[in-house]
């Protein structure tokens, strides 16, 4: 069934719901210690960044909705560097942590291309001005 919101539908939204699931997964396999720290900034990040990706796709305002995209953005990016921290401390293995930077990698790819083509409509709207 298809979903009635815009962002539903669209792989780069989908794709961060589908990782939030897996970091999930991950962080409920942390050690104890970590469950109030470095679990919790994991999940926050993951579902900030999709989160802000809805924002993005039901935002009318051209600011609003830029800011969405970078903030996604800027979340997926501190979700990569929480599990490189996660992979440091010996919780993840090389393996699951190319994996997982190849995840954050397309999914920031496609936020920088929704972010591209916000700014070009934005530069349009100005040169019509």
């Amino acid at each position: 069934m298809r979903s009635q919101e815009p962002y539903a539908n669209l792989p780069v939204w989908q794709e961060s719901l589908d990782f939030v699931k897996e970091i999930y997964l991950l962080t409920n396999l942390l050690p104890e210690e970590e469950k109030a720290a470095l679990s919790q900034r994991m999940r926050n990040a993951a579902i900030e960044a999709v989160v802000h990706l809805s924002k993005f796709f039901t935002s009318k305002h051209m600011p609003t909705s830029l800011n969405s995209v970078k903030d996604a953005y800027h979340h997926l990016n501190e979700l990569e560097i929480l599990l490189r921290i996660c992979q440091a401390l010996g919780y993840i293995s090389q393996d699951d942590m190319e994996r997982y930077t190849e995840k954050v990698a397309e999914m920031n790819r496609q936020v920088s291309l929704l972010v591209r083509k916000i700014e070009r409509e934005k530069e349009l709207e100005s040169d019509e001005s």
